[in-house]
């Protein structure tokens, strides 16, 4: 996916599910290396694909709290305005951010793709 990186934040999100990712990779080798029986490893796919969903959902609900929030500051700041006669329209805070839908897809994903194996 090509995502663009516009804060701090959003890369420290990419590096936590990257570092998930690498998890699933190391859990799936000691699985082949018959470190681990398969329900142990089912178990363990199932708490990481929880946590993800469950970060990417938190994720989410903050950004969109943090995304009302400036967006009633420009409201404030655009009364402001008006009332010193500049007309301005308040920039509104696009509060569809692509890297958590992309790693709630990819939390999705890969948890359709456990129960395919399963299957």
């Amino acid at each position: 996916h090509e995502v663009r990186i516009r804060t701090p934040q959003a890369m420290r999100v990419i590096r936590i599910i990257q570092n998930f990712d690498k998890l699933h990779q190391i859990i799936d080798t000691l699985w082949l290396n018959n470190c681990f029986n398969q329900d142990e490893v089912e178990e363990f796919k199932s708490r990481l694909h929880n946590l993800i969903r469950d970060l990417a959902a938190s994720l989410k609900r903050h950004a969109q709290a943090s995304a009302d929030e400036l967006n009633q500051a420009n409201g404030r700041a655009a009364e402001k305005e008006l009332a010193g006669s500049t007309e301005t329209e308040p920039t509104q805070v696009d509060q569809d951010t692509p890297v958590l839908q992309d790693a709630s897809n990819e939390a999705n994903d890969d948890q359709n793709e456990a129960i395919k194996r399963q299957a």
